[in-house]
């Protein structure tokens, strides 16, 4: 009998040191898998232990680097977006994400390094001037930045009269990223327009600093 029990507890300890060295790799090929068709160079680092959790999509740290990423919009058929992988980590205890190049719908983004501890989301991202600019809404034009966020300037309408105003890119109360003109009375206190919103993810506060390509802005969140 208690030969059996030791050959039994041998074969337990087998298969787990088997489960170690096996489900880490597995986990990096399939997020590899997923992020592939969206990015180039893609390399991926998955730590667990005990790593069966990993058969629960739990993790300890997964680390991610990538040359070019272009986000999907999430539809139904596409790869997903940067919101879906996001909220596809939320059971891993810390992610590390560097892109060097990512492409997120109209607004291009350089040295992107993400940051999860738990829910808690860190980003900094380097946005040149230029492709601020060609995601703006026609008329605006990028004019600064300060410690709420990026200001912006043109012309726009109001109530069917063309006004020159000013906006700013920020974090409302709402946890989305908006674009929200000031000093245009009234309005400026209804009217946002979202630059980044998912019900997923709440953002609670964006920073930005001059830099001289254009701006390198810091933003904090989490997970919902």
């Amino acid at each position: 009998m208690r030969r059996a029990l030791l050959l039994a507890a041998g074969l337990i300890a087998l298969a787990l040191i088997g489960a170690q060295l096996a489900l880490p790799a597995l986990a990096e090929r399939r997020l590899r898998a997923d992020l592939e068709p969206n990015g180039s160079r893609v390399r991926v680092d998955v730590e667990a232990f005990p790593a069966i959790k990993l058969l629960w999509q739990r993790a300890d740290r997964v680390a991610v680097e990538v040359s070019d990423f272009t986000s999907g919009d999430g539809d139904a058929g596409e790869n997903g977006s940067l919101a879906d992988l996001l909220a596809r980590t939320k059971a891993t205890g810390e992610l590390d994400v560097h892109v060097d190049v990512l492409a997120d719908r109209r607004l291009r983004m350089q040295d992107v390094r993400l940051r999860k501890a738990g829910d808690a989301l860190i980003a900094d991202v380097e946005l040149r001037t230029a492709d601020l600019d060609a995601a703006l809404p026609a008329r605006l034009r990028v004019t600064g930045s300060d410690a709420e966020g990026i200001t912006v300037a043109g012309v726009t309408s109001a109530f069917g009269t063309e006004v020159r105003a000013e906006a700013r890119v920020l974090a409302d109360d709402e946890g989305r990223i908006v674009l929200r003109p000031e000093g245009i009375p009234l309005l400026g206190s209804l009217v946002s327009v979202p630059v980044f919103s998912d019900a997923r993810i709440a953002a609670d506060a964006i920073s930005a600093r001059p830099t001289p390509d254009g701006f390198a802005v810091s933003a904090r969140g989490r997970l919902r």
